[in-house]
């Protein structure tokens, strides 16, 4: 099968990856040099912690500077995130403001994950929160712990499900897109950009492939004769032949008469 078309917006997307991971290091640095100017032994969990996320953050952050990026970076950036964010809410007594930082979990995991994988997180995190807060609070006759659920939950299920539809819109939108920038609208078959876009990631892959350039001849002489209608549908049949022979993103309109 021919490689995928793969026209995202994969600038914007690096961009919020390396400013994530950058910040992140760089918090987590902070922090465990911090801790380490003012050590003392029950600090030493906390500063190897915060050491390993800064590593982990600033090995994401060197890999995507070197254009190594693998598609599980981006998993590892958000499941190493919500560590963090635990451990820290563990950590600190009850009635912390860290369960804030809970309401960007939705915004970065459907920007940074699929669109299944980043509800299925946003979702487990939604009920994570609420347990911890019901856990750390619950015996403290003097906070409201339900009324402290409540106002987390709704602002957090707003923005999941706002998060939920712009990116289900977006992905809707994007699909129409590509298609109308890739597809001539006369044939239905991929055009020029399609092929030169295919053809880059064929080289990429460094796999064989043969190349079949086809040109109809007497082709005027159809236009001529029968009219412009019947040399479109012409074109029309000879493209949805070759579509019986090859998978529909293997077959190309260049322009005129020519396929391939």
């Amino acid at each position: 099968m021919a490689p995928d078309f793969n026209l995202n917006n994969s600038r914007l997307h690096k961009s919020v990856f390396l400013t994530m991971s950058g910040l992140l290091a760089l918090g987590a640095c902070t922090a465990a040099w911090v801790n380490l100017l003012t050590y003392a032994p029950n600090k030493l969990p906390v500063i190897l912690i915060e050491a390993m996320v800064a590593f982990i953050f600033g090995y994401l952050l060197v890999q995507t500077i070197r254009h190594r990026e693998k598609p599980w970076h981006n998993s590892l950036l958000i499941y190493t995130y919500i560590f963090i964010i635990v451990v820290a809410h563990l950590g600190l007594k009850p009635g912390n403001t860290v369960i804030n930082w809970w309401f960007s979990f939705p915004l970065l995991s459907f920007f940074l994950l699929s669109h299944r994988h980043a509800l299925a997180v946003s979702t487990l995190m939604l009920g994570l929160a609420m347990g911890l807060q019901i856990y750390t609070n619950i015996y403290d006759r003097q906070l409201y712990w339900f009324a402290g659920c409540v106002n987390l939950a709704f602002p957090y299920l707003i923005i999941l499900l706002v998060s939920y539809v712009y990116e289900k819109m977006r992905l809707l939108h994007e699909s129409e897109l590509i298609d109308y920038a890739l597809t001539d609208p006369l044939t239905k078959a991929y055009n020029r950009i399609a092929l030169k876009n295919c053809f880059a990631q064929y080289c990429d892959s460094q796999a064989p492939f043969s190349l079949l350039l086809i040109d109809l001849d007497h082709f005027k002489s159809v236009n001529d004769s029968f009219g412009h209608d019947a040399g479109d549908q012409v074109l029309i049949e000879v493209k949805e032949l070759f579509c019986t022979l090859l998978p529909k993103n293997q077959v190309f309109y260049i322009g005129g008469e020519e396929l391939c």
